[in-house]
């Protein structure tokens, strides 16, 4: 399956790869990660901290045939 990233950082949006929302940064590390179970789908959450800014956010890996069918694509539309 493929795996689409969505951030959950005052809200949610979808992002492509893995980069800081606040200053695309692709110097991130993640600080912790959990096997959750979300929409029915076993996935993972993971906490991320940007060493750019020092933003800390969420991510949630989701299938991107599920953000497909149930948000209608993967850029917000």
């Amino acid at each position: 399956l493929e795996y689409v990233f969505i951030i959950f950082s005052g809200g949610f949006s979808f992002m492509d790869c893995v980069t800081c929302p606040d200053c695309n940064s692709a110097k991130v590390r993640v600080k912790d990660s959990r096997s959750i179970e979300l929409f029915g789908f076993k996935t993972k959450r993971r906490r991320r901290h940007c060493l750019d800014c020092n933003n800390r956010y969420n991510t949630v890996e989701l299938p991107e045939i599920f953000v497909r069918d149930v948000f209608g694509g993967s850029d917000n539309e």
